[in-house]
């Protein structure tokens, strides 16, 4: 499995203070609106989606000939070129009925999450006797979020 992309409102958030991007179980992006942009498109296909795939492949001694198939959402570039890369579009409108990574590896990802997340609650619950939801959700952070999907990951 690849690694997952996250964008984030901020590039450095203080939860994430001296730990480094490189390490994370996701393969960091900003923007202010937390979306996908077309420089995030390019960021991630040179900078993770490459270089995952082209070792992925090296390690079963197999060639470097790619399919991507992505969606049409405004922020993916139509013009995305690597060598040994072959990029598809899918048909506007259909990405929910045709796209099996809706269907599957997204779906299954997000049970996980939604399980861990309330698996985190039941324990923040178990140790403090004097627990509110509010506090617990005035605490929670991206670097508790970061955890979820490593546990996540992890669980897959």
């Amino acid at each position: 499995m690849l690694k997952p992309g996250l964008i984030y409102k901020v590039a450095n958030p203080r939860a994430l203070k001296n730990k480094n991007r490189a390490l994370l179980s996701v393969f960091w992006m900003h923007n202010p609106k937390a979306w996908i942009i077309k420089v995030h498109t390019k960021y991630w296909f040179h900078q993770s989606f490459i270089p995952q795939v082209r070792h992925y492949l090296s390690d079963l001694g197999m060639e470097f000939k790619v399919l991507l198939i992505m969606d049409n959402a405004g922020g993916h570039l139509l013009d995305l070129y690597y060598k040994g890369v072959q990029l598809k579009f899918l048909l506007h409108n259909t990405t929910s009925l045709l796209q099996p990574m809706d269907h599957s590896v997204i779906r299954a990802f997000k049970a996980l999450y939604t399980g861990n997340s309330l698996q985190h609650l039941v324990n923040a619950m178990d140790k403090d006797s004097e627990f509110t939801l509010k506090d617990y959700w005035c605490k929670i952070s991206i670097a508790t979020c970061l955890s979820i999907i490593d546990q996540s990951l992890k669980d897959t």
